[in-house]
């Protein structure tokens, strides 16, 4: 800050130099902010305290495979005479 303050009394700064302070003082603070999320962030990401434990996923009702899969493809039906086909 007391940078800036310089740069800003002395009249030989130029805009440039000013503004290049400010956008790398704004920089600064928004990278710390950032930082400080950043671990608030990938807890509550990656270490829930919802997600599941070993004995619920065991717990945890098996599934078949071959339930969901359809490798049939469904029945087309002609269109009447004097139809469109639908697409």
């Amino acid at each position: 800050m007391d940078e800036l303050m310089d740069l800003l009394s002395t009249k030989d700064s130029s805009a440039n130099a000013i503004s290049d302070k400010l956008k790398d003082m704004l920089f600064t603070k928004s990278a710390d902010k950032v930082d400080a999320y950043r671990s608030n962030v990938a807890d509550s990401m990656f270490n829930s305290k919802n997600a599941p434990t070993q004995n619920d996923v065991d717990a945890a009702p098996e599934v078949d495979s071959e339930d969901d899969y359809n490798p049939e493809a469904p029945e087309r039906v002609a269109p009447a005479v004097g139809e469109a086909p639908s697409v």
